[in-house]
């Protein structure tokens, strides 16, 4: 496995800080394919009874999109709400993964992991029904440079 080294940048915006790290060779050993491929492995392996799948060709983004939320309440010590897997209908190579996580009080996390490419967090609070973007962070990966 490769390993990568990063550099991180940071911008303050209406929403909130907004963090960028890129990552080049040098010191991190976990590539995008690896973290995609086992972010959908294990979580369908383990919460399959709690959720319900549906699939789709999109055509307007060119993916099989395979969502997969609750059959029911969740218990309340489960974090993890919903998620969105895309696959290259060509390829059959999964291209996207897009998950939303509850944490504390009114704080959701949108997850967002595009396959080689970047991986986003997007920390959103839903104080009153109004939700205000507090932070969002995102790791690009740099291969060639």
């Amino acid at each position: 496995m490769e390993a990568f080294s990063t550099s991180e940048s940071k911008e303050t915006s209406e929403s909130g800080t907004i963090a960028t790290m890129l990552l080049s060779p040098g010191s991190v050993s976990l590539t995008g394919c690896a973290l995609g491929a086992r972010v959908v492995s294990v979580i369908t392996a383990n919460v399959s009874h709690l959720f319900r799948e549906n699939k789709f060709l999109d055509q307007t983004i060119n993916a099989y999109t395979f969502s997969y939320d609750p059959v029911g309440m969740l218990p309340t010590s489960f974090s993890l709400q919903r998620w969105d897997v895309y696959v290259d209908p060509g390829s059959g190579k999964v291209k996207r993964v897009y998950m939303v996580k509850k944490g504390n009080g009114n704080i959701f996390q949108q997850l967002t992991w595009q396959a080689g490419q970047w991986f986003k967090i997007v920390t959103i609070n839903n104080t009153n029904q109004q939700p205000v973007v507090e932070k969002e962070v995102l790791i690009k990966w740099k291969f060639n440079s």
